[in-house]
């Protein structure tokens, strides 16, 4: 059993390794060998725990949030709230992380949505799809015992809205990124923002104004950690 424990934290000591390499420098343009200096390792030890760049890519995305995907599953087993109240308390959880974390979400958006790092999203995005499908078609199966969404097969549905989502945040990241005036920026995000939620309910057959908007508070200081970040790298 320790040795399983001991395999099992190295691996992911190896991942968090390569998984700051990638957010840095892309999936793309990181080189095995330069996985292997910052993890410390040798190359015979890289490829005893992840046989292929793309499996260690695969771990290290399962490590790095499978936290976030664990609260979706912990809020649609809460049988306290509502169905209505669980998809609102996942779009805040996401949000309050964002708004507390805006140099590490600016990095996160910067490095992800560049087109080095396409494979990296792609899993990703996929990953998400896959682990937090399953816990949300538990919220909209229990939403349609209530009478409170109509759908007809809420796995699709859960996995359908989870690409939505992954392809709005596309979207609000290539424009956070642009040059283009600030506000306009802004209008635009938080104009989506709403957008994906009120499309949710439509597809949900939910009572309209029943989701939540998303608090867009997050969006100004997400804005200042670029500027900060474009400053430090003017500067000689």
């Amino acid at each position: 059993m320790a040795r399983q424990h001991g395999y099992a934290t190295k691996r992911e000591e190896i991942a968090r390794a390569a998984w700051t390499l990638f957010i840095e420098e892309g999936y793309r343009d990181t080189p095995v060998d330069k996985i292997i200096r910052t993890a410390g390792i040798s190359k015979g030890t890289l490829y005893h725990y992840f046989p292929t760049k793309r499996e260690l890519l695969d771990h290290a995305v399962d490590t790095l949030f499978h936290t976030a995907w664990l609260q979706v599953r912990v809020i649609a087993m809460d049988s306290e709230i509502s169905p209505v109240a669980k998809l609102n308390a996942i779009t805040h959880a996401s949000l309050e992380w964002r708004e507390a974390n805006p140099d590490a979400m600016w990095q996160f958006l910067r490095t992800t949505y560049s087109q080095g790092n396409l494979l990296l999203r792609r899993t990703l995005d996929a990953r998400t799809v896959e682990s937090v499908a399953p816990n949300l078609a538990l919220i909209l199966t229990e939403g349609v015992e209530e009478g409170v969404f109509t759908v007809n097969d809420p796995y699709e549905v859960s996995a359908l809205l989870l690409r939505l989502a992954n392809t709005q945040r596309e979207a609000n990241a290539h424009d956070l990124m642009a040059e283009d005036d600030r506000e306009a920026i802004l209008t635009a995000v938080a104009r989506r923002l709403d957008l994906f939620v009120e499309c949710t309910e439509r597809i949900l057959a939910a009572q309209p104004g029943s989701l939540d908007r998303p608090d867009k508070s997050f969006l100004a200081p997400l804005l200042a950690a670029k500027t900060r970040a474009q400053q430090a790298l003017q500067q000689p």
